[in-house]
């Protein structure tokens, strides 16, 4: 009988096991110096599609004139607190951080109220459009002039109403209420109380400082660095906090937020979740593995492949790409739940020959014959599938598709050779102890269900085509959702902290870039033409 390429395989493997463990050894031990190598890509810009206009623009202006973005720290006042130790806070936050060479500017107060009311007041009226032209004629009615009387008496009576005496002399009607009610700023349109010359919230709830940082988001090294710095420098100044605001005042709760505490979380989660999906998969798959077989030693049968495959793709990985990306994360999960497929089958035709009473050779025969071949066909067009991926024109999907559909090769490579391997030492072993290994197949009620629906094919039939017509009328009210929320876990204290302070604030921090390129200009001196370098970049948010 003629033999295949892989029954060859495995008889090699049969009486060679020991060159086939020698030489993987040497596999292993030069992919774990190529593994102490390859490094981690934190910047998220990294996996987008260079070739994109809009990303080669973006990257390029972020390289010329830095990141635009704000890092948010929001101090939360307490119901019915007195304010002023809490703007004493901010001071001195503000001061400390604005001595951080991590960050371009500091700011956390909008100016003295009687300044911007002296600069403003002149051509107050030009900036108003219809809304704020009617909220004026209302507080310059009758029963508008009346009201504010009565609301001035109240504020006099209070016991801050000797600070705001000042300006309630320059500003008597209440009139920058309309005209500063939405401060325009580099920042877009905040709500704040600008008497108080802080960013405060109007409820008094929330003071926020916007320190912009002198790289982007995407720096996840530098956002990881910057945000302990700033935690140290918080935990500082509020340890302080009897000295400033006297005992027993509760210390107050300083947050966090902005895009770089979002790409610094989904870092984290990003780490988590590989530790996690590891951690957890292979126990699991483990446990499945021996609540089929019976048998502890089956384990190594499952795991020594699988663990070989994994360590001969990421060597393979600082080869191909160098370092991995939070899109390569997942690449030890997906492998170790395609990959254990391979030991399954290839392992569960290698029990049924045994349990007919085949030899060891035979059984690996039957094991690498037809069951072989369909297994190969399956992790070929399972890798397939991967490398359509590597067209893509996003970094990180490509690499994605690169590393799992070749960690899938070196998976079903390192079955058909050590699975063989393993199972002939195991039979040699045995055989010296003069003892047979106990041999066992779960078949978790498949044998009972396929008989069942051999006996009866047509409402086997009838239900398969139910079952999928239901489908298919479910399907047909899938709704998508392109929105980048949605696919963000909760949790996340950059995005909630930022949520906070849009709602206290009227106002996000996204913000759109226009960018201007200008061309070479000309324009004629006497008789000759001079060329004007008119080159230069302008960004607006």
């Amino acid at each position: 009988m003629q033999m295949s390429l892989l029954q060859r395989i495995a008889l090699f493997a049969r009486h060679r096991y020991r060159t086939v463990f020698a030489a993987f050894a040497v596999l292993l031990a030069l992919s774990v110096v190529l593994i102490s190598r390859l490094s981690f890509n934190t910047d998220m810009l990294s996996l987008l599609p260079r070739e994109d206009p809009a990303v080669r623009t973006y990257v390029e202006t972020l390289q010329d004139f830095g990141s635009s973005t704000f890092l948010l720290v929001a101090i939360r006042i307490p119901e019915d607190a007195v304010v002023d130790p809490y703007e004493t806070l901010a001071d001195r936050l503000a001061e400390r951080l604005g001595r951080l060479p991590d960050l371009k500017s500091v700011q956390h107060r909008v100016g003295d109220p009687r300044e911007l009311l002296e600069t403003f007041y002149p051509k107050a009226l030009l900036f108003l459009d219809e809304a704020g032209r009617k909220s004026l004629e209302e507080r310059l009615s009758d029963e508008g002039i009346r009201r504010r009387v009565s609301e001035v008496r109240r504020q006099i009576a209070t016991p801050q109403g000797l600070a705001a005496k000042e300006l309630l002399r320059i500003d008597p009607l209440g009139l920058a209420d309309v005209f500063l009610s939405r401060l325009q700023s580099s920042r877009g349109s905040l709500r704040v109380d600008w008497t108080s010359g802080y960013y405060l919230s109007g409820d008094h709830r929330l003071l926020l400082i916007l320190a912009e940082p002198v790289h982007p988001p995407q720096d996840i090294a530098f956002a990881e660095q910057l945000a302990g710095k700033i935690d140290h420098i918080v935990a500082e100044e509020t340890g302080k906090w009897e000295e400033i605001a006297g005992p027993g005042m509760k210390v107050p709760e300083v947050v966090l937020g902005g895009p770089h505490l979002t790409a610094l979380g989904d870092a984290k989660l990003i780490r988590h979740d590989m530790v996690w999906n590891l951690g957890t998969v292979i126990p699991s798959v483990l446990l499945f593995f021996w609540f089929t077989f019976r048998r502890p030693g089956t384990l190594v049968y499952a795991m020594f492949p699988l663990l070989t495959g994994l360590l001969l793709t990421f060597g393979f990985a600082e080869l191909a790409v160098g370092s991995l990306s939070s899109a390569t994360s997942g690449v030890a999960a997906l492998l170790v739940g395609l990959g254990i497929d391979f030991v399954i089958v290839s392992y569960g035709r290698y029990i049924e020959e045994r349990q007919q009473g085949a030899n060891l050779e035979d059984a690996l025969l039957a094991m690498m014959g037809s069951n072989g071949r369909a297994v190969l066909v399956g992790a070929v067009t399972t890798t397939v599938t991967f490398w359509a991926f590597t067209f893509t024109k996003f970094t990180g999907l490509r690499e994605m598709g690169l590393l799992t559909g070749t960690g899938i090769l070196f998976c079903v490579g390192s079955v058909f050779l050590l699975l063989p391997a393993m199972l002939a030492w195991s039979e040699d072993h045995h055989r010296g102890r003069q003892k047979q290994p106990t041999l066992f197949l779960h078949s978790f009620g498949s044998e009972r269900l396929m008989r069942l629906a051999l006996h009866h094919p047509r409402p086997t039939l009838l239900l398969g085509m139910v079952i999928t017509l239901i489908s298919l009328a479910l399907v047909v009210d899938i709704e998508f959702d392109e929105s980048m929320k949605t696919m963000r876990p909760k949790g996340n204290r950059g995005i909630e902290v930022a949520e906070e302070v849009g709602r206290k604030f009227g106002s996000g921090f996204d913000s759109m870039s226009v960018i201007l390129t200008g061309v070479a200009c000309s324009r004629p001196v006497g008789s000759e033409v001079i060329l004007l370098s008119c080159s230069s970049r302008t960004s607006s948010s």
